[in-house]
């Protein structure tokens, strides 16, 4: 009973803890077109009343404009799910004839009107904030902040507004929702007031809503589970053999059966300690590139594709080398002094040569399917080199990978400034200020299977990380070898 109580005890910190996670601001994911501009997020919906003097009546219209919402404060509800609408406030600058940039503040004069309205701001001067702060003490429903300046690459473009890392604890106390406009639509704004003939706008800002499903979650979970099942039966080729009467009987484990080519590589038996292992030393890393991987991402990359090309040809030789006498000849390869078939070395020559065509072409759409290529032989080629001798390893391994995912996907954020895991993987890090937090990174650690998304407005594409495909074939290569076994 004690031990029952302690495991529910543990399970109650861990849902508060990601409850708690959730107050930390809305920090949605910054999205970005093929051009690298800011995509919008939620939509600013702005009506007002036009009388008609001549009927004696009155007509209402509309008008939509896209912005994006700041990573402090609430988020936005989905349309349907907010309905209230405010009144808009524009802030008034006497020196510049613009918008306040509220860094000082709210005039005397907005002052009266602030309670409750949508406050519009302008951006310069202080961090988005400060003004977010100025709004709130005003007892404002919102901030809409326009953007402005020189250096946007055009009048519609919008900025990211992150919290300022030395000011984490105000934005865990903020109460209403920043949104930022483009410069265009701030001057439409603007506008607006003029034609309503000083009649109030009112306003509602809702969530540009994510379909539930995209059709490429569903190939990504095809893509895993036949990769991760590929990987179980071509490393149970030994066993096979054995239990089909094959003419290769399979070497002893100290032999290293298990590689796709059924040579003598050397196999990897996992053990409790190693799990334990796996997951200090997998913690360590992800913490050491979570400060450094803007610095040393490019590293990273070609590590990656140089393993990758050997994965390539370890996969892709035996069947080479089976189309043909003549390349299971062996040669000699003159740098190493070492023997090879011609088919390995032809395999290992386009493994490379595919490697660098990656690596060039990475940027590019269609890169997308060779960088899948290489990770389901990564997946596939450590799968045949490791592998469970008893469940109690496999489960040990599966239990910890699961608290590794958890906690530094979801509890990081608590201790870190983000997400650790998210940084890592999309590349961005640690972050290091208000704007740099936001520059879309050029690379992105490629150690994924993905597939582009094909009905979501943001674009993007859906990520299955390789360790989430090779523990579970280590478990299917398992389940496989003691079947083989139990049918000698």
């Amino acid at each position: 009973p004690q031990r029952a109580e302690r495991g529910m005890a543990a399970g109650t910190a861990l849902l508060l803890l990601l409850t708690i996670s959730s107050t930390l601001g809305c920090r949605w994911p910054t999205f970005y077109d093929t051009d690298g501009a800011v995509l919008a997020d939620v939509y600013i919906n702005i009506s007002w009343t036009v009388s008609r003097p001549s009927s004696r009546s009155a007509i209402q219209q509309s008008i939509t404009l896209p912005g994006k919402v700041a990573d402090f404060g609430p988020c936005p509800l989905p349309d349907g799910e907010q309905e209230v609408r405010f009144e808009v406030l524009l802030t008034h600058n006497e020196s510049s004839g613009g918008y306040s940039n509220l860094c000082k503040g709210l005039a005397p004069e907005d002052l009266g009107r602030a309670s409750g309205a949508l406050v519009v701001g302008e951006r310069g001067e202080c961090n988005f904030l400060n003004k977010t702060l100025a709004a709130q003490a005003a007892n404002a429903s919102a901030v809409i902040i326009g953007n402005s300046g020189g250096l946007m690459p055009h009048d519609a473009a919008l900025l990211g507004m992150a919290c300022p890392t030395e000011s984490t604890g105000l934005c865990q106390n903020l109460t209403i929702p920043t949104v930022m406009l483009s410069m265009r639509d701030a001057a439409v704004l603007r506008n607006l007031s003029i034609a309503s003939h000083g009649g109030p706008l009112r306003a509602r800002i809702y969530a540009r809503q994510h379909p539930p499903l995209d059709p490429a979650s569903g190939v990504i979970l095809a893509m895993g589970a036949c990769t991760a099942m590929l990987a179980a039966w071509v490393s149970a080729k030994g066993e096979r053999e054995r239990v089909g009467g094959g003419s290769k009987p399979r070497p002893p484990p100290s032999a290293g059966a298990g590689d796709p080519g059924g040579g003598a590589a050397v196999v990897q038996e996992l053990t409790v300690a190693h799990a334990l292992g796996f997951v200090v030393v997998s913690s360590c890393m992800l913490v050491f590139l979570f400060y450094t991987i803007r610095d040393i991402l490019i590293v990273v990359i070609v590590f990656y594709c140089v393993a990758a090309a050997a994965a390539m040809a370890t996969v892709f030789s035996p069947a080479v080398e089976a189309s043909s006498p003549t390349l299971r000849r062996l040669v000699v390869v003159p740098l190493i002094d070492e023997p090879a078939s011609v088919g390995q070395i032809a395999t290992a020559l386009l493994s490379l040569a595919l490697s660098a065509a990656w690596f060039v072409n990475r940027h590019r759409p269609w890169a997308l399917a060779l960088q899948d290529l290489m990770g389901i032989c990564l997946c596939v080629n450590i799968v045949c080199t490791v592998r469970f001798t008893n469940l109690k390893a496999c489960a040990a391994l599966l239990c910890m990978a699961l608290l590794y995912d958890v906690f530094w996907v979801f509890v990081s954020p608590l201790i870190f400034s983000s997400s650790v895991m998210i940084g890592v993987a999309t590349g961005k890090g640690a972050p290091r200020n208000n704007t740099d937090d936001l520059t879309p990174p050029t690379d992105a650690i490629p150690m994924l299977l993905e597939v582009p998304k094909i009905s979501d407005w943001a674009g993007g594409v859906s990520i299955l990380g390789l360790g989430d495909v090779v523990v579970p074939g280590l478990l299917l290569s398992f389940a496989l070898r003691a079947d083989y076994a139990k049918r000698g």
